[in-house]
């Protein structure tokens, strides 16, 4: 009944949008490769014997370096156009994740291969967020951000067992054919004309904006992804991997548990169009730091697949009415420059908590406990988004 109203709801409308098809295309490709990487990332590095301060010090390197390159980089995103910023990004993530098999005999890598991941992240969102813009429905939003969930839920559910299966015999291997589906994945997107971007942008605008009382709310609800994606792309893998044990469970968990989402995304899309989003945010951000409380008390592989089941619904009935808004509030204004502005945010935000995480983990006083925590209390900033 579900799957049949997923079809009525979405398929037969919003694959008529040529520019949305091609761009749905791309993100299933290249969430794909991601998904087979991603998580596995700060685990090799753990294996390798970097220790957790020093993982999370690499991913410090990553934000700083994603805002020295802020400013120079949205400038060039608007000179080539956004489809040609993610072709781009591509080649930064490729040239990350193969860095990555080098860095166990070449330890400077550890400093610079962060700076090419910030690279490959920036030209990406740059470019991602312009195109959806630019093509989707104002009023279908909701359901448009549901149907580019839906269209790569099947890639990126079973990318980390499979990354897993792969990882348990060789990373080289896991990071090549990463970045293969990376690399062909941006190919549908120049059957039809590039989009520019124009950005006006000036140091002194970014700085009067970080500034300003009316973005107060904004930058609030900003730092609150920020703070509590970045605990949950770094230290919960490292969680899984200490709890389960193996590259295979860590995979297959993750693969579950995302599949599992797939109702929350239905949900969410429907609710997002029709009610308040801003209730919806405070409402879905109350019971999805309820999961990092949980989260806390798991230690088995059980334990593990349920609350991460309530995590994922939880978090797809927040991040579907949060993005509408988002996209909702970038309309009003200049939108590249309220994406840079976002981003800016998003990074200024994850170079603060960083060193705080990295003293948490450098004194060892119940560290995971005490960095759930802390993602539990970020996680109810995401109502603080402005209704306009």
């Amino acid at each position: 009944m579900v799957f049949e109203n997923l079809k009525q709801i979405y398929f037969h409308k919003y694959l008529k949008n040529k520019e949305l098809n091609q761009f749905y295309l791309t993100i299933v490709l290249m969430n794909f490769g991601i998904s087979l990487i991603s998580i596995f990332v700060p685990i090799y590095l753990y294996k390798l014997g970097y220790s957790i301060t020093q993982i999370l010090f690499f991913f410090f390197i990553w934000a700083l370096a994603y805002i020295i390159f802020l400013y120079p980089g949205s400038k060039l995103v608007s000179k080539i156009g956004a489809k040609h910023s993610i072709l781009l990004s591509t080649f930064f993530a490729i040239i990350y994740y193969l860095g990555l098999n080098f860095i166990d005999n070449l330890s400077f890598l550890f400093f610079i291969l962060p700076a090419v991941n910030a690279l490959h992240a920036l030209f990406y969102w740059h470019g991602y967020h312009t195109l959806f813009i630019l093509h989707s429905d104002k009023k279908q939003r909701g359901k448009e951000i549901g149907f580019s969930y839906i269209l790569t839920f099947v890639s990126v559910a079973i990318a980390p067992f499979i990354g897993g299966l792969i990882a348990k015999e060789t990373f080289a291997l896991l990071f090549g054919i990463g970045s293969f589906f990376i690399l062909v994945s941006t190919i549908p997107l120049f059957f039809t004309r590039e989009n520019y971007c124009p950005n006006h942008l000036t140091f002194k605008s970014l700085y009067e904006s970080i500034l300003s009382r009316k973005e107060k709310k904004d930058i609030l609800s900003f730092s609150g992804y920020a703070i509590e994606s970045i605990i949950q792309a770094v230290i919960w893998p490292i969680y899984l991997i200490i709890i389960l044990g193996t590259y295979v469970k860590t995979g297959l968990i993750v693969s579950l548990t995302t599949g599992i989402s797939l109702l929350g995304i239905y949900v969410a899309g429907v609710l997002s169009d029709k009610y308040n989003k801003i209730k919806l945010i405070r409402i879905w951000s109350v019971f999805h730091s309820l999961a990092w409380i949980a989260r806390i008390f798991v230690n088995s592989m059980t334990k593990i697949f349920f609350i991460d089941s309530y995590k994922g619904l939880t978090q797809k009935l927040l991040y579907i009415p949060w993005e509408v808004q988002i996209y909702k509030l970038a309309d009003k204004r200049k939108y590249f420059e309220f994406i840079i502005f976002e981003h800016l945010i998003f990074q200024l935000a994850r170079v603060l908590i960083l060193p705080v995480l990295m003293a948490v983990f450098f004194f060892d006083f119940y560290p995971f406990v005490t960095t759930f925590i802390i993602a539990a209390f970020f996680s109810l900033f995401y109502g603080f988004i402005k209704r306009k």
